[in-house]
């Protein structure tokens, strides 16, 4: 008896250590399926120098030119537009379902219906139509720069990514066991979890899959453009083109929007998977499409300052950096960033109570449109820069908001000698 209980203790043993060699394999093979699946193309970063072989030119030269306007305004008028729309071409409007394009989006500017159909609807489903109550003055598509190639790779059946796992779960093909109303935020995550690499499995081993596929996207992008400029003296919508760079550094928003003046524009559209540092977009602008004699005019617009924690408007003489270097920043930063858009729908950058080292009374219209609560008790990041404000966390600063950001100005060229 004690013989036959060895002898099935012994083979009970050996099973299960089987099993848990079949299952220590079987976890192998699927951490290095996931690995191969969710391999990436390292980026080198920080030289953008290479794009500016890229040609500046416009794409259709064949297209009139447009008729001088019949009614000018010496002493300028108000003008409606929008410079910040997202199309299906974006990877985050994507993700939460959107199909319309930018034709879709310049056909709603100018006063027609348009069907709001998301991806996924049921066939037997009408989604709504909706109309602008004023159609717009004008208006420019500004998709993201980054994951343009990507989101058009994944959603083109047939494509040599198409059934790529980072691909199934950014259409939503392979569900995480999560809540309906947090699948988006998983197919967007999909994308966002590459940062500033891209996916081997999508972009192939050097990534130009991605970036040829981007600059298919971009010249569709300036086609619909071009096709919804009215051209005639009357003038009446003026279509511009341009995309956004989304630049974040620890979950700080450093996004800006670059729009082009004319129909003249670099042929591929620099992101922040190449240019990781706001000034080397701006020397990139500068070198690529400001070159004297070029047709080409642009400048970058940022937004939504109130996620940066002290990043986008952080003084230029906080820096650890020689004399000559702060100077040729500022300059270079006057020149391309003129603007600031100041109201989004992820709140109001203008001003906020209750940042400590912010001088004077409060104001109560700096409560508008916050995020977080003004009644939050928030540190003051003070003469440093914090991190998370796009996760809703951080320190506060005043170099998040436009207010403070022009008296900062004012004694940036006290220090510098040029207000950037």
């Amino acid at each position: 008896m004690r013989g036959m209980a060895a002898s099935r203790l012994y083979s009970l043993i050996k099973y299960s250590l089987l099993v848990l060699l079949v299952l220590v394999l079987l976890l192998a093979a699927l951490a290095l399926w996931l690995r191969w699946e969710f391999a990436r193309v390292q980026q080198a970063g920080g030289d953008a120098s290479e794009w500016l072989q890229v040609p500046v030119a416009q794409l259709d030269t064949s297209l009139p030119a447009p008729a001088p306007c019949q009614q000018q305004y010496p002493q300028n008028k108000a003008w409606f537009g929008a410079l910040h729309v997202h199309t299906a071409a974006s990877y985050d409007a994507t993700a939460f379902g959107t199909t319309n394009s930018a034709d879709d989006a310049y056909r709603f500017a100018r006063g027609e219906p348009v069907t709001l159909g998301l991806r996924g609807d049921p066939e037997d489903y009408q989604p709504p139509v909706t109309t602008i109550s004023s159609p717009l003055d004008f208006m420019a598509v500004t998709d993201h720069a980054e994951a343009l190639g990507e989101a058009r790779l994944c959603t083109t059946p047939g494509s040599e990514a198409y059934g790529a796992l980072v691909c199934r779960l950014y259409r939503g093909d392979v569900r995480l066991p999560v809540e309906d109303t947090l699948q988006p935020l998983i197919r967007l995550t999909s994308q966002a979890i590459f940062g500033q690499d891209r996916s081997a499995r999508i972009c192939g081993a050097d990534g130009s899959r991605c970036l040829n596929e981007a600059q298919r996207a971009w010249q569709d992008n300036q086609r619909s453009t071009e096709a919804w400029l009215d051209r005639s003296a009357e003038c009446r919508f003026t279509t511009l083109h341009g995309y956004e760079y989304t630049l974040a550094e620890q979950a700080s928003n450093l996004h800006r929007n670059v729009i082009f003046k004319s129909a003249s524009v670099p042929q591929m559209a620099l992101s922040a998977k190449e240019a990781r540092q706001p000034q080397q977009l701006w020397r990139w602008m500068r070198d690529s499409c400001g070159a004297p004699g070029n047709d080409c005019d642009v400048l970058a617009i940022p937004h939504n300052s109130n996620w940066s924690t002290g990043r986008m408007w952080f003084p230029l003489s906080n820096l650890d950096l020689p004399a000559e270097a702060r100077t040729e920043l500022a300059r270079l930063r006057q020149w391309a960033e003129p603007l600031a858009e100041i109201m989004q729908v992820k709140g109001d950058s203008e001003c906020r109570n209750g940042i400590a080292s912010v001088h004077g009374a409060p104001d109560e219209f700096c409560d508008f449109e916050k995020l977080r609560s003004p009644r939050e008790e928030i540190e003051d990041c003070g003469e440093q820069f914090g991190s998370g404000g796009m996760m809703l966390r951080g320190c506060a600063s005043r170099y998040s908001y436009v207010r403070y950001a022009l008296s900062a100005g004012l004694l940036e060229r006290d220090r510098l000698g040029l207000n950037p």
